[in-house]
């Protein structure tokens, strides 16, 4: 894999990761995602979670 490829694969995922954030910024209900991924026949998982603030505790 030469290092244009591997610039782009970065970029794509910074992409994708980047979305998941800001909607689980801006959707309360949601608390994770799970991006299944095939890179060269191998299969990954990220998972982008966010912890949830009890304020009834504040």
């Amino acid at each position: 894999m030469n290092e244009q490829k591997i610039l782009e694969t970065q970029l794509i995922l910074g992409k994708q990761v980047l979305e998941i954030v800001f909607d689980l910024l801006k959707n309360d209900s949601k608390t994770g995602v799970v991006l299944p991924l095939n890179i060269n026949g191998r299969d990954f998982t990220i998972t982008v979670e966010k912890e949830v603030q009890d304020d009834s505790k504040i």
